[in-house]
């Protein structure tokens, strides 16, 4: 068993340290770089007040600055992309052999192997793996303790286990505020399998055992994080209406200065004055909508399903439902094989749910919060094909024997399956690999070349901010001043019209009342395409002094 271990983490280090530090941050990416590039203090303070755990943060300035030369100052130097990614690829690397374990220990080594398969050419998770907002961390941490707890559940119960498990929460928590939703899922599975052995009057001893291990990793869970609870409570009772909470929050935490979502880089010289005030924005057309039974429903909670059928699947609709379609014959699968061991399905994909669409954290939670989903729906998903490779056999069989007739329609089908499923991750994969992600990293570059001193380049929303201040600094060229955050139309028109030599570097879509000046004012002069947004470079038509762009 160890040299498979071995031999997956080494299979599935090649795809993911793959021209690490190849490809342009995105936007998301240059905003983790730049917000962490000053003193660690100031990286606490910002996380005490804001959304963002520390540890996550303190592990992004030490890779980013561990890179850093003379010549860039304040801004890390090259090779900044492939350090802030090698963390995830790491962690990414380590969650495949993780699965094997996991998918061995709940239902046999078959299992186990076809789902690190399934997950070792995974396009998202790949493409996690390599991103330095480090959702594939929070994966590996997630599998972690899955496998951890487990393995205390139905192999070998250890209260020195369990302490270790309160440690490795802790280490996760101080990571990210998203583990809080695995965290759920393992305390109901927990919980779950107390009540089923207390309720057993010949398991009743082991129940007591598992409850006090329970007991002590929340203490040690508890004791470690104690430093940081308040904050965490403070981040809780922001995307939350409950007025207990509130009241904890004003107990356990010290008064501090107004909360601040998110901080980066101070802003160039020359910045636009403060933004004008909102009667200047034209009224936006109200996109009224019947009313739900859910009032927190968003747009990320309205296709959420589908969303993270499609992206667990790797991206193709086709290979999505049939991906689905292994898990959902893994389910039953799992019910015979061990009926409580299915509870860890039930409780892994069901305890997210009140969270996502009873409370305001479904206000911005795209699918990829919920990678950590894969643990379990690769494990599934490989239960499923195991399932398939051994039922086809005795339905082509003698009186549900096992023939050659029958083994022969297993082979083939079990190739047509997963062979189709490899195949379409391995397309994406190409596809990925063959492809930015989001190219500032050019499209800044193609703005320094063509313009002259002093040029104005206006940033169309606060995002295109972090990745046009990271590459213009990066650059010992021209003097560009950057006009950040162009949002609104008094910025906008500021920035426009007090120079006569302005580009326009925007991904996402324009606001109408921005579209029609762009559209009259500016020529659009290139788009440099990528798999998470295209870079679009505009330029005034009124620009003098260079000469015609090819």
């Amino acid at each position: 068993m160890r040299a498979v271990v071995y031999v997956l983490f080494f299979l599935a280090a090649i795809p993911r340290l793959a021209d690490l530090g190849g490809k342009s941050f995105w936007v998301d990416e240059a905003h983790g770089v730049c917000r962490n590039l000053g003193p660690l203090r100031d990286i606490t303070a910002r996380c005490m007040r804001a959304h963002e755990a520390p540890l996550r943060e303190y592990v992004l300035h030490f890779a980013v600055l561990a890179r850093s030369d003379a010549r860039s100052g304040p801004l890390p130097g090259r090779g900044a992309e492939a350090a802030s990614r090698l963390l995830p690829a790491i962690a990414g690397s380590l969650t495949v052999p993780l699965v094997f374990l996991i998918g061995r220990l709940l239902f046999g080594q078959t299992p186990g192997l076809l789902a690190a398969l399934l997950l070792l050419v995974h396009p998202w998770h790949v493409l996690h793996s390599q991103d330095a907002r480090m959702h594939a961390v929070v994966l590996f941490f997630a599998a972690v303790l899955l496998y951890m707890i487990c393995r205390l559940l139905y192999e070998k119960h250890s209260l020195k286990g369990w302490a270790t498990v309160g440690i490795v929460a802790a280490l996760a928590a101080y990571f990210s505020y998203i583990v809080a939703l695995p965290f759920i899922a393992l305390a109901g599975l927990v919980a779950t399998e107390c009540v089923l052995r207390l309720s057993d009057p010949d398991r009743r001893a082991d129940g007591r055992r598992l409850a006090a291990g329970a007991l002590i990793a929340a203490a040690v869970f508890a004791a470690l994080y104690a430093p940081w609870a308040g904050v965490a409570l403070r981040v809780v009772a922001r995307y939350s209406d409950q007025p207990l909470l509130d009241d904890l929050v004003s107990v356990a935490t010290p008064t501090s200065s107004p909360a601040s979502s998110e901080t980066g880089p101070a802003p160039p010289p020359d910045t636009p004055p403060p933004p004008v005030p909102p009667q200047a924005v034209p009224p936006q057309p109200s996109s009224a909508q019947p009313p739900l039974p859910n009032p927190n429903a968003t747009e990320f909670t309205l296709r959420y399903a589908w969303d993270m059928m499609r992206e667990m699947g790797g991206g193709r609709a086709l290979v999505s439902l049939l991906f689905l379609a292994l898990a959902v014959i893994g389910f039953p699968a799992a019910l015979d094989y061990h009926g409580s061991k299915a509870w860890v399905a039930v409780w892994w994909f069901a305890a997210p749910l009140p969270v996502l669409f009873f409370t305001h954290a479904g206000e911005f939670f795209p699918s990829r919060y919920m990678l950590y989903f894969l643990a379990v729906y690769v494990v599934l998903a490989g239960l499923g094909a195991d399932t398939v490779c051994r039922t086809l056999p005795r339905l082509f069989g003698p009186q549900g024997g096992v023939s050659k007739r029958g083994n022969a329609a297993r082979i083939v089908v079990c190739v047509l399956v997963l062979g189709a499923i490899l195949s379409a991750h391995a397309i994406e994969l190409t596809r990925y690999y063959s492809s930015e992600k989001q190219n500032w990293r050019a499209a800044v570059g193609f703005v320094e070349e063509h313009a002259q001193d002093d040029d104005r380049v206006i940033a169309g929303d606060n995002w295109a901010s972090y990745g046009i201040y990271y590459y213009l600094n990066m650059r010992a060229g021209k003097r560009l001043s950057l006009a950040p955050s162009a949002l609104t139309l008094g910025d906008f028109e500021f920035a426009l019209l007090s120079k006569t030599n302005v580009w326009y570097v925007y991904w996402r879509d324009l606001p109408d009342y921005i579209r029609e000046i762009v559209d009259a004012e500016m020529d659009e002069m290139r788009v440099f395409p990528g798999l998470l947004g295209n870079v679009h470079v505009m330029r005034r038509k009124a620009y003098q002094g260079a000469d015609d762009i090819p």
